[in-house]
């Protein structure tokens, strides 16, 4: 159920992750954009806070979003 701009490709989506629906996705799940990535071990604040960032400047460049890379 991703929602528009995020691809979902076998992996649970940012808002998934976030969210807490899996809590083992907080320190498993590894996302790709370009070379910016989030591994296991991250805060979990500091992680929410820089995928908001993240996601906010990407609107500001009119990219369509998240898009996850197999």
């Amino acid at each position: 159920m991703a929602t528009k701009g995020q691809r979902s490709m076998g992996l649970l989506t940012v808002r998934e992750a976030t969210m807490g629906t899996n809590k083992n996705a907080m320190g498993s799940f590894v996302l790709h954009n370009d070379m910016w990535e989030l591994r296991s071990g991250t805060n979990p604040g500091a992680m929410l806070w820089s995928m908001k960032r993240k996601t906010d400047e990407e609107k500001k460049k009119r990219d369509l979003g998240w898009c996850w890379r197999g």
